[in-house]
């Protein structure tokens, strides 16, 4: 069977006699780190295994398999080190599998994703050296198939390339377990964002005046872009849930292919690129309108000056409809593409372009939509309008608490934003500057300056934002950071070549760790942390839908019945001719309540004291106060202040789900007529004095 054309990696010829392939310390070392991993499984589960025996049961086949397997992989790696060249014919079969090599791969990896992500394995492997053991052996045998070497049993490019694989096939099969048809809320704001999205082409899916607008926290890009499958049909649960998972992940792989092209690097990088920046962005995780908006920058790269500007406008007002934080995101990014791009014939054209696209940016994200909201509002144009969106930044950092502590490790993010931040971006910024010391990549001072510059300024905005009240659990704030680097790596990539990176010769040992590690650590994310979803029981979802159902038909007679969190359940049509109180929504509740907005709840205060409502669906309600460096402990003491406490006042539980996180709530009698914020019995002053010390 003859060799593959898209073939990545480099076949040696068997008649050329080369050195041995590991030197005496690797022989010596790789053999032993496996044997030390093996150990220090069996220590971590010692304590099960000795329960077990002592109790006169055997160890489980699953625990009695995890441990034969350690063993085997620990005598392969040990022969395939100590004698490679008496596994020739090993090598051989392996070449004669052409492309069904990576077949064989992708097959492993999803059996070690599967083990992890589905079965009930994941429960009971939850150690850390168990599930590096797993891991390791599998990512072994999927870099071992990717190879097509016939003197040694992995390449450096294979290698490489079969990490990358592993780590995509992990996120892909890890991104599918929410995709269920499960008709409650996931996680805490899941059942009521997919309320937003539908809003914008899903209004026929809602009792409510056609001539009031509902409405919805979100922003018009998010909400566009999430909202398009309501436009055409109206859609289940399960297949939003599979449009959400969607965005989350093909996007970043397309941006990161649509940078390279395969005439400038070569069959097969532009793929590998793009799975790498799935897997770097990922670790945000990154929000799929700013992903767009470079997209259609990075689409103008090659285009013509007098195309490129129209784009580069659209993809700033795109940004900025999205989020007013990255209104400057799309021209920052087209001059650093123009401006570093070494193509350009001379510099003043380099020059002439870079202002070009970054005054368009400018307009499209920064001036255009303040002035049709001053058109429209006033019936003139305000270009001196966007100076509002400016101050607004500030202004929604100051309203907000600053909780610094997050930077570093803490209950709400346990690795901490900036130990996260280091890991997952530090190796490709050493190799960039590296490039640049080396003369690899050459760049004038200009160019040096604001490529430093435009990446200071969005580390300091994103780190300033994650640690606002209701950030800091993850690196998402840190977006356009991100993105960033994503595409210094790609310029830095296509002026180096790629044999800088796939020939070992030409990088230190030093060097080929930290590509190793630029790889492996952001495929990791969730690796050791995932479990299967466990939903619960059918009887139990099937008595909370006909519960909810009941109660909203009986209830809609007395009174208005607000849905204040799983509103998905009318979204979907789990509930039916319910007329839709589209105020007080979760996560509008809590945004006021996280900025201390007392005139906002001074409304709905009055409207528990009237109990305009009479039903109340929300999630489960408790008035205990958490300490500050518990997980989202500042939040929930927020939640518990404004809106638990108050709501407990006038309305009581008259039924509550805990395993759906679903909660039913009417009218007290009796109900004090004060003020809900301290009443009897929360006694919430006094909670607040525990919660202070």
């Amino acid at each position: 069977m003859k060799n593959s054309p898209r073939d990545l990696t480099n076949q040696a010829s068997p008649s050329i006699k080369q050195k041995p392939v590991y030197s005496l310390a690797a022989r010596i070392t790789i053999p032993a780190a496996v044997l030390a991993l093996l150990v220090a499984v069996i220590c971590e589960r010692s304590a099960y295994y000795t329960e077990i025996l002592s109790k006169g049961h055997r160890i489980p086949y699953g625990d009695q398999l995890l441990l034969a397997g350690g063993v085997l992989f620990l005598i392969i790696v040990s022969f395939f080190v100590w004698l490679p060249g008496r596994c020739k014919a090993i090598y051989r079969l392996r070449h004669r599998l052409s492309w069904l090599r990576w077949l064989v791969s992708i097959l492993v990896a999803l059996g070690a994703a599967w083990l992890f992500v589905y079965s009930e394995y994941s429960l009971r492997f939850d150690g850390f050296f168990t599930r590096l053991l797993v891991y390791s052996a599998a990512a072994f045998l999927t870099v071992f198939f990717a190879s097509n070497s016939l003197d040694k049993p992995l390449d450096w490019s294979s290698s490489l390339a079969g990490l990358l694989v592993f780590g995509c096939i992990f996120v892909l099969v890890n991104a599918c377990q929410s995709v269920v048809d499960y008709p409650f809320r996931l996680s805490w704001s899941e059942g009521n964002r997919f309320y937003d999205y539908s809003v914008l082409f899903g209004r026929r899916l809602y009792d409510y005046p056609q001539d009031l607008q509902i409405s919805a926290y979100i922003d018009k890009g998010r909400q566009f872009l999430w909202g398009l499958p309501f436009l055409f049909s109206d859609i289940s649960i399960w297949s939003m849930r599979l449009w959400n998972q969607f965005l989350f992940t093909i996007p970043y792989f397309l941006l990161g292919l649509l940078f390279l092209r395969r005439r400038d690097t070569g069959p097969g990088i532009p793929l590998l690129f793009g799975i790498w920046a799935m897997l770097l962005l990922n670790n945000g995780p990154i929000y799929t309108p700013l992903i767009l908006a470079c997209i259609l920058v990075i689409l103008t790269r090659r285009s013509p000056l007098w195309l490129a500007i129209p784009v580069v406008f659209i993809a700033g007002y795109f940004a900025r409809q999205s989020r007013f934080t990255w209104m400057f995101a799309p021209g920052m990014w087209a001059v650093l593409l123009a401006f570093l791009d070494s193509r350009q014939t001379t510099d003043r054209t380099r020059w002439i372009r870079s202002i070009a696209l970054g005054i368009s940016g400018i307009l499209g994200g920064y001036v255009l939509q303040p002035a049709i909201k001053g058109l429209l509002s006033s019936g003139s144009l305000n270009v001196n309008a966007g100076n509002i969106d400016v101050s607004g930044v500030s202004e929604m950092v100051g309203s907000q608490q600053l909780l610094w502590d997050r930077l570093l490790p803490s209950g709400t993010f346990a690795l901490g934003v900036v130990p996260a931040l280091l890991l997952t971006t530090a190796p490709a910024v050493i190799f960039i500057v590296y490039a640049l010391i080396k003369r690899r990549w050459k760049l004038d001072r200009w160019q040096i300056l604001y490529l430093a510059a435009m990446s200071a300024a969005f580390l300091v905005v994103g780190l300033i934002v994650s640690v606002k009240i209701g950030g800091g659990s993850n690196l998402h704030n840190l977006d356009m950071f991100l993105i960033s680097i994503v595409l210094i790596s790609g310029l830095m990539l296509e002026n180096c070549g790629k044999d800088w990176l796939l020939k070992p010769a030409h990088l230190p040992r030093w060097a080929q760790f930290l590509l190793l590690v630029a790889i492996i650590y952001p495929a990791t994310l969730n690796m050791f942390t995932v479990e299967k979803l466990v939903l619960p029981e059918d009887a139990v979802v099937e008595k909370g839908l006909k519960v909810t159902q009941t109660m909203v038909q009986e209830y809609k007679n007395k009174g208005e019945v607000l849905f204040m969190d799983q509103r998905q359940l009318l979204t979907f049509g789990y509930v039916q001719d319910v007329p839709l109180v589209s105020e007080y929504e979760k996560k509008l509740v809590m945004e006021n309540a996280l900025q201390d907005n007392e005139e906002y709840f001074n409304k709905f205060y009055q409207d528990l004291i009237e109990q305009r409502f009479s039903l109340i669906i929300s999630e489960p309600l408790y008035t205990s106060f958490q300490k500050e460096k518990e997980q989202f402990g500042s939040e929930n003491n927020a939640w518990v202040k404004w809106v638990s406490i108050p709501m407990l006042c006038y309305y009581k539980p008259e039924l509550t789900f805990n395993e759906l996180g679903i909660q039913f709530l009417v009218p007290r009698e009796n109900a004090p007529a004060q003020n809900g914020l301290a009443c009897p019995p929360y006694q919430a002053g006094e909670m607040m004095q525990t919660i202070k010390e």
